[in-house]
């Protein structure tokens, strides 16, 4: 196992959510039924394309932003 793939491993999307589906399918145990791994991964290739995971990520990165623009004025 690589450096890459370990750091992949503990990934967290910050919403509790979001990454208990994420380990649902990705467990090994899915690959038992192709059917629904097939349809679980259509799903979550077309919410990914929608924007929404996108757009969450600012709105809960929109605190450190303003934090962050704060600082950098307060330096410059």
């Amino acid at each position: 196992m690589d450096r890459n793939t370990r750091n992949e491993i503990n990934f967290t999307t910050n919403v509790c959510s979001f990454d208990r589906i994420i380990s649902i399918i990705a467990n090994e145990k899915m690959k038992d039924f192709p059917r629904i791994n097939s349809l679980a991964m259509k799903l979550f290739q077309n919410f990914s394309r929608s924007g929404l995971p996108a757009y969450v990520y600012v709105k809960t990165e929109k605190p450190l932003v303003s934090k962050i623009e704060k600082v950098v004025n307060l330096i410059a």
